[in-house]
């Protein structure tokens, strides 16, 4: 039963690509299109949907569970379609800036998509429909950008890509609508946990989301600053290779992590691999251009082992009667990480420099290596 997985995969791709390709070149759309020149706002402006996403997120779980997952589903496809439209027609900054926070109250495809799959899976088919969710959301986060920098730079009006974007959301619902049977009984398959083998409490689960969340996302904002800075001897323009390598190493190594992955392993990868990713952070630290590739590389291995492994355990813990309220707790919790890793970055180089968040991230992992090796001797 591969159809609805790869559909609603594929359903998920086309929405984020419209979200996350625009992201990157806020200060650009602001200075171009409604003469803000202060690059700081694009960070302000970014803040807002994640913001109002996560606020909004129990509230459509609740509204999942009650009237549909694919209802949901559709509502989250269709408003953010119609916030995509609404940015391209946004007079000015603060028409703009309450298109990006009506983006952030009727979207969530994310979520939305996670709790549409519980209908169809469970157990370990679940958590690796998860994982190729998480996928399409790193291919995504890696195209995105890429492609539409061939555009969006070279345009003097930059907002005007949104009159384009709108559309991958609404053929999204489209072919939701026309190709998605009618769910059966989920598929388990009979490596997946009973919640008596699944004593992890969903509370764990929700702060191990939102602080590994946070740790990989407080160096984000300011990698290419710190890559100008580090006297690499390489020139600026690479910055952007060395920032999309974690992505590509999620990329080439999570399907193969994600056929091996077994819920009765999760706590031991999940220490290795917020171990490792502090390791990667530290690394930053260190001179010379190879040691920077490798930490990198790092860091694209941990966050692969990161979350496959996370998704293990909660594909192990979400029942189809409530799979919109727990993916949107999930949702919120990793939405209020983004916000706070902002604001966590802005004030670490503020006080410590450009090299400040990577050490704030190595030192948030600490705690929550030491929660996982706690968690797993008690359950073990």
């Amino acid at each position: 039963m591969h159809r609805p997985l790869i559909l609603i995969v594929l359903c998920h791709f086309l929405a984020s690509f419209s979200v996350l390709g625009m992201s990157p070149y806020y200060p650009t759309l602001l200075e171009r299109s409604y003469a803000l020149k202060d690059p700081a706002l694009g960070g302000v402006f970014y803040v807002i949907p994640l913001l109002v996403m996560g606020l909004a997120g129990p509230l459509w779980g609740w509204f999942a569970d009650r009237f549909g997952q694919k209802l949901s589903l559709a509502r989250a496809q269709l408003g953010l379609a119609l916030a995509l439209y609404l940015c391209s027609l946004a007079p000015n900054a603060w028409t703009f800036a309450l298109c990006l926070a009506l983006q952030g109250l009727f979207g969530g495809t994310f979520s939305a998509s996670n709790a549409l799959l519980a209908q169809y899976y469970q157990g370990a088919a679940l958590s690796r429909g998860l994982c190729y969710l998480q996928y399409s959301a790193r291919l995504g986060l890696f195209l995105a950008p890429s492609l539409l920098a061939l555009v969006v730079l070279e345009m003097p009006d930059p907002a005007v890509a949104y009159g384009w974007l709108w559309l991958l959301p609404a053929a999204s619902f489209g072919l939701l609508q026309t190709f998605l049977p009618r769910p059966g009984r989920p598929a388990e398959t009979p490596t997946s946990l009973t919640p008596s083998h699944h004593p992890i409490p969903f509370a764990w689960l929700l702060a191990a989301e939102f602080w590994f969340t946070l740790m990989t996302v407080v160096t984000f904002p300011y990698f290419v600053k710190f890559f100008q800075a580090a006297q690499t001897g390489i020139p600026d323009r690479y910055a952007g290779f060395f920032f999309g390598t974690p992505h590509v190493v999620y990329l080439l190594l999570a399907f193969l992590v994600i056929g091996r992955a077994r819920p009765q392993q999760a706590l031991s990868y999940l220490v290795l691999a917020f171990a490792g990713f502090s390791l990667a952070m530290l690394g930053h630290l260190l001179p010379g251009a190879a040691v920077l590739l490798a930490t990198r590389v790092l860091m694209g291995i941990a966050l692969v082992y990161g979350y496959v492994y996370l998704n293990q355990l909660v594909g192990a813990a979400v029942r189809p009667h409530s799979a919109g309220k727990s993916f949107g707790w999930l949702d919120t919790a990793s939405k209020f990480a983004g916000v706070f890793a902002g604001l966590l970055a802005g004030a670490a180089v503020s006080a410590g420099g450009l090299r400040a968040p990577f050490l704030l991230s190595a030192l948030l992992g600490l705690p929550l290596t030491a929660a996982a090796w706690r968690t797993r001797r008690t359950y073990a």
